[in-house]
């Protein structure tokens, strides 16, 4: 079995990627492997019919993503893992993502899955799936787990049908 040194886990701020990050934390702690925590400001495209290109993300943005990924840089300390790096980027964000991983060539890249539905991943993919596809590393997809649902403090009677 391979062992795991190097953890990437790529954050966006959404409750998937949050449960992807404390995957990647735990499994980081337990293999004492080094994490790096990476996030992508994307940049925005014109789809109006004109050109006009890819506009960089504005600088809110960017600074949104170095708060998240501090925060999540102390999360990640504060769970037990030693070796800690953040890397932000400014793009595409698979285009990004898969660019750093060639690059670092980690052992295992974590991601939360995206729930899109059928139609709008037919037409703009998902980031997930992207990396998935162009990796050159293992890619562990995480999904939240679903809601519990309520349960009824106490068993309804029913009648017997009647013969």
């Amino acid at each position: 079995m391979a062992l795991i040194r190097t953890i990437v886990v790529a954050v966006d701020g959404s409750k998937n990627a949050d449960h992807a990050f404390e995957t990647a934390v735990e499994l980081a702690r337990m293999s004492s492997a080094a994490l790096t925590i990476l996030g992508v400001a994307p940049t925005h495209r014109d789809y109006t019919g004109t050109y006009g290109g890819a506009r960089a993300s504005d600088p809110e943005e960017r600074r949104w993503f170095r708060e998240l990924l501090s925060r999540y840089a102390k999360s990640a300390r504060e769970g037990g893992v030693s070796e800690i790096s953040t890397e932000q980027f400014e793009g595409s964000p698979v285009d990004c993502i898969v660019t750093y991983l060639e690059g670092a060539h980690p052992d295992l890249v974590i991601m939360g899955a995206r729930g899109l539905s059928t139609t709008r991943r037919l037409f703009l993919g998902s980031v997930s799936e992207g990396v998935l596809h162009h990796s050159t590393c293992s890619v562990l997809i995480v999904r939240s787990p679903p809601p519990k649902p309520a349960r009824d403090p106490k068993p309804r009677r029913t009648k017997s049908p009647k013969t």
